[in-house]
């Protein structure tokens, strides 16, 4: 799978016609959802990160999950405005990119930020939002089968 195809299929599948969607993934795939509240004097980044490592982890026990893939939406009221990022986690035990991402690197005009995570297969996806109004990180797992149990368990942890 190379970058052109991953592109193609975020567009054809989740930005399509400038709304975000998840809903090729069943509606009771959503099998774990958690805030990560933050704010400049008091940081919760380090709960995120260490919730994150658990999911690496629980990634890497995995073997036929070789490659696992990013992508960083932002939204401009509740519209997709662009997808400003896309790349492969290279280190499952180190997800403090996608944290970085997700705090830091914020959308204009106090947009939603959201960060997907998944593999080639498409079958499950981590889907982070640093929802800047509320000023939260909601961090929601979608999928099915083993590996959707195997991070709802580490999750839950």
């Amino acid at each position: 799978m190379n970058y052109y195809e991953i592109e193609k299929w975020i567009h054809e599948n989740i930005t399509k016609n400038g709304s975000f969607s998840l809903s090729i993934f069943s509606k009771e795939g959503k099998i774990f959802e958690t805030p990560f509240g933050y704010s400049e004097e008091h940081s919760e980044i380090t709960n995120l990160n260490g919730f994150l490592t658990k999911i690496g982890k629980s990634l890497t026990k995995v073997r036929q999950i070789k490659s696992v893939f990013w992508f960083k939406i932002n939204l401009i009221d509740n519209v997709v405005s662009d997808l400003v990022g896309l790349g492969k986690v290279s280190d499952f035990n180190d997800l403090e990119l996608i944290s970085s991402l997700i705090k830091y690197d914020k959308a204009d005009q106090n947009g939603d930020v959201i960060i997907g995570v998944f593999d080639k297969s498409k079958e499950w996806l981590i889907k982070l939002t640093n929802d800047q109004d509320k000023n939260r990180v909601y961090i929601r797992i979608y999928g099915q089968g083993k590996i959707i149990e195997l991070l709802k368990n580490k999750a839950s942890n």
